[in-house]
């Protein structure tokens, strides 16, 4: 990802912690979770409490690799 003008705010999660997301809660939803990452119900999603986020903030120049599978 190159950000080549303003600011773009994301968050970043590791595969290995899909199943925290809630991820493929439906047979037809693969590869998507429920969960509002930017706004986390934890009553009704408790589990992403223990999910790494790494927010990540790019500004006007920067490049980001973001590996496969990732979030």
């Amino acid at each position: 990802m190159h950000q080549l003008a303003g600011q773009k705010r994301i968050l970043l999660i590791d595969p290995a912690d899909s199943a925290l997301l809630y991820a493929d809660h439906a047979k037809n939803a693969l590869g998507n979770t429920p969960v509002d990452l930017f706004k986390i119900d934890l009553n009704m999603y408790p589990l992403v409490a223990h999910a790494t986020l790494w927010p990540v903030v790019l500004e006007p120049g920067d490049v980001l690799f973001i590996p496969s599978q990732w979030w």
